[in-house]
């Protein structure tokens, strides 16, 4: 008995002290979250979203969603086709992607600008990835005579400009000065990133490593480099490389900012959205979303200038896509990451 009322003394006086105690603050919500009703890909600086619809229409069809004007296809599905595919996005709205026709047969790129669909000129399975506000797209295409698909652009008139590789390969980016980085075969069967302009040609961007492969360019030239050590930053001014430390992860996206999207994880099946900048470090995008948002964050695939983010997720158990707007200017105006003279810098 003595015990027993110990401990009930010991109760009455602690219980007051932990009822005063004041709530753990709120976590700061940094982004608001909107579910999309397309598989993104990209997004231009209006907050324009480019991707494919899913299995929900047939058939898929490139697409893109804007809040004022919600999901618009575009163009139709020539003759011979099955699929669209959207990839890239300008400031204008012009869509670089993919048509895609039973198996066995070519794909072809085609560009969607001011309301019509364009198959862009290529001797045969083509695929756009990427385009700048000049509607010149670049990606993969067969070129008559030289065997396997190589890196290309194509101008807004679908005039195909070879890169000049040597083996093979494909163009992955491109910024508003026409320099494309993607990645090409060498004659010893290496695949290496690599940076074109009309100026300098290929020039090669990880020569040190047996695999590479760029996968994103911003408007300073700063260029997404992975590399089978990891990811690095290439700075043009001093042709190097800077690692970005992401452990067990995967980058995606670059903006002119320095920011990089992606995800990480122990695994594939637990990866978990991410942002990385020079001042914040590698951030779990789940962490800066509101707690009761139903959602889990699982890939980032593209960001905007002003910080907005396109990616894939579970929203209360099911297969979704979301975009993150930032609730805080802070979060898309640069001050949480800027680029200085061609270098990610605090």
């Amino acid at each position: 008995m003595m015990r027993w009322l110990k401990c009930l003394t010991i109760g009455i006086l602690i219980l007051p002290i932990a009822i005063g105690r004041p709530h753990a603050a709120p976590k700061r919500a940094l982004y608001a979250i909107t579910e999309l009703p397309l598989s993104p890909a990209s997004i231009n600086a209006s907050g324009v979203v480019a991707g494919t619809t899913m299995k929900e229409l047939n058939p898929v069809h490139a697409a893109s969603w804007s809040a004022k004007d919600g999901l618009q296809l575009l163009g139709s599905i020539p003759a011979g086709f099955l699929i669209s595919e959207a990839a890239g996005i300008n400031d204008s709205g012009s869509v670089a992607g993919t048509l895609i026709g039973p198996v066995g047969n070519p794909t072809s790129a085609i560009l969607f600008a001011q309301g019509k669909a364009k198959q862009l000129d290529a001797a045969g399975n083509a695929h756009a990835f990427a385009i700048n506000n000049s509607n010149h797209a670049v990606g993969e295409s067969v070129i008559p005579n030289a065997g396997g698909t190589h890196p290309v652009m194509w101008t807004e008139q679908g005039a195909l400009i070879n890169l000049g590789d040597c083996c093979g390969g494909v163009a992955k980016a491109i910024n508003e000065s026409d320099q494309i980085v993607g990645y090409m075969w060498s004659s010893d069967h290496r695949y290496e990133a690599f940076l074109w302009d009309r100026t300098h040609g290929i020039v090669r961007l990880a020569p040190s490593e047996r695999f590479s492969t760029a996968l994103a360019i911003n408007k300073a030239g700063d260029v997404l480099v992975e590399t089978t050590s990891g990811y690095s930053i290439y700075h043009q001014a001093s042709s190097s490389l800077s690692k970005i430390p992401l452990g067990k992860g995967v980058a995606t996206g670059l903006n002119d900012l320095g920011q990089i999207v992606g995800a990480a994880g122990p695994v594939k099946d637990h990866f978990r959205a991410l942002i990385w900048d020079a001042v914040n470090g590698t951030r779990d995008l789940n962490s800066l979303v509101p707690d009761d948002s139903g959602w889990v964050l699982e890939g980032a695939a593209a960001i905007n200038n002003k910080g907005q983010i396109v990616g894939w997720g579970e929203h209360h158990g099911e297969e979704s896509f979301f975009l993150l707007t930032p609730t805080h200017p802070s979060e898309g105006n640069g001050n949480s990451a800027r680029t200085v003279s061609g270098h990610i810098a605090p």
